[in-house]
């Protein structure tokens, strides 16, 4: 009985693992790229959620808050307000500060254009706007993508290129450098 011991642990180890090579589904290996910050955010946006439909079909005010950057460095937090105006139109303002109680670096506001598909809205906007810190004025063309999280709530990213109509002392001359912003907000 001692010599039948062994080999029935074996017959059973080798059984079990004939049982999973042959019955185990095969696993295709992929050398995927990367994830990245920009294929998230394109994976994320290009999904979309027929339950959230309404999301944005009944706003007329929205709030949100986010971090601005310029060159990778963080500009300000930003604080905007949308109100809708119809017919895909709406009013914005959005003030950034610098995150120290009372400093305002820059406030801006002007006129967008909405289009919104399912739970997801596209606004192109173009804002005026001052920059305090610097002394300078702006005009603001920009792209703003909000993405439904709930019934009243949002999540977004935007771009946006502030051309400057004046330089502040000591500036160098160069082709000004794109805001990128992330942001999450509530609409009522």
């Amino acid at each position: 009985m001692k010599i039948n011991r062994p080999r029935k642990y074996l017959v059973t180890i080798l059984l079990t693992a004939l049982t999973a090579c042959v019955w185990t589904p095969a696993r295709a290996q992929t050398n995927g790229a990367p994830q990245t910050f920009f294929t998230t955010v394109t994976g994320y946006f290009g999904g979309f959620n027929t339950n959230l439909a309404s999301t944005f079909a009944a706003d007329r005010v929205n709030i949100w808050a986010g971090a601005g950057t310029v060159n990778n460095q963080n500009l300000a937090a930003s604080f905007g307000v949308e109100y809708q105006l119809g017919y895909n139109f709406s009013l914005e303002s959005v003030t950034r500060n610098a995150t120290v109680a009372g400093v305002i670096v820059s406030e801006q506001g002007g006129l967008g254009y909405n289009l919104t598909y399912i739970d997801t809205r596209l606004t192109g906007y173009i804002d005026g706007g001052r920059r305090w810190d610097t002394s300078q004025t702006f005009v603001c063309p920009g792209l703003r993508i909000k993405k439904a999280l709930t019934e009243n709530t949002y999540a977004g990213v935007g771009i946006e290129l502030p051309i400057y109509l004046n330089r502040y002392q000591g500036a160098s001359s160069g082709a000004p450098s794109p805001t990128l912003s992330i942001f999450t907000g509530f609409k009522f």
